[in-house]
């Protein structure tokens, strides 16, 4: 559209009033410039009026308004939108959107052009610290992007050779495949994608797989991406690979459990008190075979009188209540503090006498699997004794009381 408004100095004059405006002849030299527009630019208005309007060009051996369909869509009397990077007086650039206006003769000939300019320059250097920021990250992250819903957006090259994709094979996908998938059909990993959904942020370190099921440990942040109206719109993980790491750790962990085996009596438990596995030592010890007690629960060991009571009761449901409350930390959860492993009475099957050891261990079959940390240190331990299930006396004959874990003492379980 071209101005054809009946006051047109007057509307010229109110518009000026909050919007930069800069005035040219169809040779392309500036005619008039307002205020706001000088503001931008640096200049003043004796240096502009009369100038080519290629000076405020960054490249000044380019015509500024030189593409024919441009004009000629002017020469028709249809505005033009544009935006244009030009050189100030300090020769910083400033960013600017245009509209330009045809102003038409009472003939319909194109007489001059008014450009109506809004400043942009502070939104772009934003813009470009923030992509510089962003390529930062990327060189030294694995970055990859998703809807709330989990459907996988882009990702970056490091992510991509981390996991063994190419961004074609999981653009479009969910990112359920990188988990295993009995995690993947799981409540937890349900809830998972609900908190970040609700703008909840997950950060800790966590087992995925790549392609080909090839295990994966990264340390990473699942980060909503909110709006000003609190929607998320968009999933940001950023991700470091430890799998190196993490492999040391498990192989270091494998060694020390295969040491302390071949020197101690080990059982493992489900935490309901499920008997998972138990090595050479503890079988040789109370006269089993692997076979007969897996799946049993740990009371068979036990005096069944003892196994009848509250105290008894109330270990299991402690440990048990430890695993399953996963409030605690984001990486895993403490045992009970008032935890006493020595009242695990084990009974050999022939004598039928409740005996105990200075040391039982009850590890969690996950933590040890996966060689995560506990504090349960192996120690020294004594011979097999004679006790009463609510004495026990040391070699001298003092009585003693119960060694108990430290409070700080954890199961760790494998992270989201």
């Amino acid at each position: 559209m071209s101005i054809t408004h009946p006051y047109p100095g007057q509307a010229l004059t109110t518009i000026e009033k909050v919007q930069a405006v800069l005035v040219h002849d169809l040779d392309g030299r500036i005619t008039d410039v307002n205020q706001r527009y000088l503001d931008i630019c640096g200049y003043r208005r004796e240096e502009l009026v009369g100038q080519p309007l290629m000076m405020l060009n960054e490249d000044q051996d380019t015509d500024r308004i030189a593409p024919v369909d441009f004009m000629s869509a002017l020469c028709r009397g249809a505005a033009q939108k544009t935006e244009a990077v030009h050189v100030a007086k300090n020769g910083d650039n400033y960013w600017v959107y245009e509209t330009h206006v045809p102003v038409m003769s009472s003939d319909g000939q194109l007489e001059q052009v008014i450009i109506f300019a809004l400043d942009q320059t502070k939104m772009n250097l934003r813009a470009k610290e923030h992509l510089a920021l962003q390529d930062a990250v990327s060189r030294s992250q694995a970055v990859i992007e998703m809807k709330p819903n989990g459907e996988i957006i882009s990702a970056n090259e490091n992510f991509l050779k981390t996991f063994g994709y190419t961004a074609a094979e999981i653009k479009g996908r969910h990112h359920s495949i990188f988990c295993e998938p009995t995690y993947a059909n799981s409540m937890e990993y349900r809830q998972f994608w609900t908190d970040l959904e609700n703008g909840y942020f997950h950060a800790g370190e966590f087992h995925r797989l790549a392609k080909g099921g090839r295990d994966v440990w990264i340390v990473a942040s699942y980060n909503p991406v909110i709006d000003k109206c609190g929607n998320v719109l968009r999933v940001v993980k950023y991700a470091a690979d430890v799998t190196v790491r993490k492999r040391a750790l498990l192989e270091k962990a494998e060694s020390r459990q295969q040491a302390v085996s071949r020197s101690q009596a080990v059982i493992e438990f489900k935490a309901t008190g499920e008997i998972i596995s138990a090595n050479e030592n503890f079988l040789t010890a109370l006269d089993y075979t692997l076979p007969e007690i897996v799946g049993r629960h740990h009371s068979m060991f036990c005096d069944p009188a003892y196994t009848q009571t509250s105290e008894y009761r109330q270990f299991w449901q402690e440990l048990e209540g430890a695993l399953s409350d996963r409030r605690i930390s984001p990486r895993g959860q403490r045992w009970p503090r008032s935890l006493d492993c020595r009242k695990l009475q084990p009974c050999p099957r022939r004598s039928g006498q409740c005996l105990e050891r200075d040391q039982i261990r009850n590890r969690c079959h996950a933590a040890q699997a996966r060689g995560q940390r506990t504090d349960c240190r192996p120690r020294q331990v004594g011979p097999w004794r004679s006790h009463s299930p609510h004495q026990r006396r040391d070699q001298r004959g003092i009585r003693i009381g119960p060694r108990k874990l430290q409070p700080d003492a954890q199961i760790l379980h494998r992270d989201g």
